[in-house]
């Protein structure tokens, strides 16, 4: 798992935090939220499977539809909200 801030993208003139999670397969996509399984740990606890909404997941993210897999980007005040920092 990689937690920490990568960039820092320019989102309509605000700058805005990151953090990245490694290995996310995309499981379903609905019109307002992604089901995705994250291997991540934070600390003792495992992330496993949960729904991010699509308007927290960053552009440059690898994982957007079914079956993708690879890096997932969301903005870092939603990790600090689910206490995955």
């Amino acid at each position: 798992m990689s937690l920490e801030i990568l960039h820092e993208d320019l989102d309509e003139s605000v700058l805005v935090a990151t953090a990245t999670f490694e290995d996310v397969r995309v499981l379903h996509r609905t019109e307002k939220a992604l089901l995705v399984f994250v291997p991540s740990q934070v600390g003792e606890k495992a992330i496993g499977k949960v729904w991010i909404p699509l308007s927290v997941i960053d552009r440059e993210s690898e994982v957007l539809y079914a079956a993708d897999f690879g890096y997932l980007i969301v903005k870092r005040w939603y990790s600090d909200k689910q206490q995955w920092a």
